[in-house]
């Protein structure tokens, strides 16, 4: 097997010498290397792929996963993210929504070494002060319109305001807007998984609500 990879990623570089904008030689190419474990070379032709056709969502989803791989969290993020709008109903925007989600919750948790964040606690807060005389159909709406934002790939670790709702006036971060979905889901659906972990905020905001 990896003899027939070996000759095929050199059937692949012949390719290019021939033709440079070859875009399936360069994203196969890359898929060859990838799976030898030369995440930086295969970045390279991943990135050579793109070039050709920026649209290409296995190209795009390719490069993401190299970066993820070199330990570029920001530039994989920024790659899943356009693999998902490439197409957000295939196959690959699943596999991108999940590693968006896997990576927010590493860096989610990597900021305090495992312990709650206290930006959480307060925004979970905030969510709890906010639904406390709310109808709870309301709440549903409020947080089944931030799940639905949530698909896109909210940034958590992006601390501007710069998201709306229509359901809830005002301007949110990312991570405001998880907060308010995870203690809206607490109210009508406890034992839901939104997919972000909140738990050890929630606890304490609880815990502070009077």
């Amino acid at each position: 097997e990896f003899r027939r990879v070996l000759f095929r990623s050199e059937e692949l570089r012949n390719g290019i010498g021939r033709d440079p904008v070859n875009l399936w030689a360069h994203r196969n190419l890359a898929v060859c290397l990838g799976q030898e474990g030369q995440f930086a070379e295969a970045k390279e032709h991943f990135l050579r792929a793109v070039g050709i056709s920026e649209n290409d969502q296995t190209s795009l989803l390719g490069l993401a996963n190299c970066y993820e791989a070199l330990e570029d969290i920001g530039a994989a993020d920024e790659y899943y993210r356009r693999a998902l709008k490439a197409d957000e109903f295939s196959e690959m925007a699943q596999q991108a929504k999940e590693a968006l989600t896997r990576l927010t919750r590493e860096s989610f948790r990597n900021k305090t070494g495992g312990s709650e964040r206290m930006d959480g606690v307060m925004y979970c807060l905030a969510a709890l002060e906010k639904f406390e005389k709310m109808p709870l159909e309301e709440i549903q709406k409020i947080a089944f319109e931030i799940g639905m934002l949530g698909t896109q790939g909210l940034k958590v670790s992006d601390t501007q305001k710069t998201y709306r709702l229509k359901s809830l006036p005002g301007e949110y971060t990312a991570l405001q807007l998880v907060s308010y979905m995870y203690a809206g889901f607490k109210m009508f659906a406890p034992d839901q998984d939104i997919g972000f972990d909140l738990s050890k905020e929630y606890a304490v905001a609880q815990s502070l609500f009077v």
